[in-house]
């Protein structure tokens, strides 16, 4: 909804527009809604898949060319924007249009702008979701925290991949929980990248489910992920929940274990953090059956 009050309020105006987001978003659709609420919505609506388009050719492709301009231009032929004059030219896949020569000398620049422009929207994204919780509740549905661990591994092969990881797992807990299997899915593998960079020369990683029972009652579920690095200060384990805290690790925003912790709180469970001096660390997460409320 919100997507297209803000879709709404682009469209009239002759400003050249920007979206962004993942394969299969539906970045086309947008565009498309766009052009419809437009005043080009007479004119025509020119979609091109940038990265089907070779270096070589992305120039005449859309500016067009004259005949003879390159090998095999028997005639010529408008460009692209010709065709779309008057109306919406949509250039999907922009960021895979190759730089060329004149910006090579400044191409890791270029990467390292695009590294933090994806880092700033993960920040953002992720202080949404804790300031407005409610705008990212999803579905609550029975969920198998053996499976999940399962699901969660599968998506982290690359980095175990990288190192010399030995993976043990003990579920000995045979129940379910109701959560957002998402989000807990969010909170796992972020535990395990975090156990999998405490390793980087490799070692032991360490995954388990167990029943939490207090007073001979059943509440829930622990699952803990532990590895076999050189562990955590005490002085970085009392601000390890705080945002922005890092720990000096590389490529981190010091957002995982805080938006993790949040999430999990909010299902009325919690998370912790031990670390015995040398001994590698353990992050147990504290799930109810049921949430709270």
């Amino acid at each position: 909804f919100k997507v297209c009050e803000r879709l709404k309020r682009i469209a009239p105006t002759p400003a050249t527009v920007l979206l962004s987001g993942e394969s299969g978003t539906g970045k086309e659709v947008a565009a498309r809604a766009v052009h419809r609420m437009s005043p080009r919505a007479g004119g025509p609506f020119v979609p091109v898949n940038c990265a089907a388009i070779s270096a070589e050719l992305i120039e005449s492709e859309l500016f067009g060319h004259v005949k003879g301009a390159y090998t095999g231009a028997a005639q010529s032929r408008e460009g692209l924007f010709y065709y779309a004059r008057g109306g919406t030219l949509f250039l999907d896949e922009i960021s895979e249009l190759p730089l060329g020569a004149q910006a090579e000398p400044v191409a890791p620049e270029i990467r390292l702008i695009h590294e933090q422009v994806q880092r700033i929207r993960l920040i953002v994204a992720k202080l949404l979701q804790f300031a407005r919780p409610q705008d990212y509740v999803g579905y609550l549905e029975p969920t198998n925290p053996a499976q999940l661990i399962q699901d969660s591994l599968l998506l982290v092969r690359h980095l175990l991949k990288t190192g010399n990881i030995a993976i043990e797992q003990h579920v000995d807990s045979a129940r379910q929980i109701i959560c957002n299997k998402n989000e807990l899915q969010q909170v796992v593998i972020n535990l395990l990248v975090n156990a999998i960079q405490a390793m980087p020369t490799g070692g032991v990683l360490s995954i388990a489910v167990d029943d939490w029972d207090e007073a001979d009652m059943p509440l829930g579920i622990q699952l803990a992920v532990e590895d076999s690095g050189p562990g955590i200060s005490q002085a970085d384990l009392e601000h390890l929940f705080e945002p922005f805290f890092t720990a000096k690790k590389p490529g981190g925003n010091g957002l995982g274990l805080w938006v993790s912790k949040n999430l999990i709180e909010r299902y009325g469970g919690h998370l912790t953090a031990t670390s015995p001096p040398g001994a590698g660390a353990r992050f147990t997460v504290w799930l109810r059956c049921e949430p709270l409320g």
